[in-house]
């Protein structure tokens, strides 16, 4: 597995060779109300962690969101991006960096009321803890 000095030093080549995606696009179908889903899979070992670079928002809603990219761990959830979604728009958010969940913490999607269904899918990179 990749380390963070690694992947800090060749980032084009490790972003191919470790990359993580959500399996399927994410769908929220919560018409008025708040949605959640889970957003791919957490990091697969203890001493692993994902980066989250891209996600792709649809809102096919009738009114604006705000999509949260969560971290949930035994219950708990800390917020991790805020994204504004105006009515019947795309929205695309990038970030060389990303936003890290550590093993343990489930990747999740959160969805104020909406008029319609939201259309989610992200990517990123999964490393190894260790950094030489």
């Amino acid at each position: 597995m990749v380390t963070e000095a690694e992947l800090t030093a060749h980032p084009e080549s490790y972003r191919h060779k470790y990359h993580w995606e959500t399996p399927e696009e994410v769908q929220i179908i919560t018409a008025g109300q708040a949605g959640e889903q889970n957003f791919g899979s957490p990091p697969s070992q203890a001493d692993r962690y994902i980066r989250i670079k891209e996600i792709t928002v649809r809102n096919t809603g009738s009114v604006d969101t705000v999509i949260q990219l969560l971290a949930k761990h035994d219950g708990n959830y800390i917020v991790k991006l805020s994204i504004d979604v105006p009515a019947n728009t795309t929205r695309m958010w990038e970030s060389e960096q990303g936003r890290k969940f550590i093993y343990g913490q489930q990747p999740v999607v959160r969805a104020s009321p909406v008029g319609g269904t939201i259309y989610l899918s992200g990517s990123g990179i999964e490393a190894s803890v260790a950094s030489h």
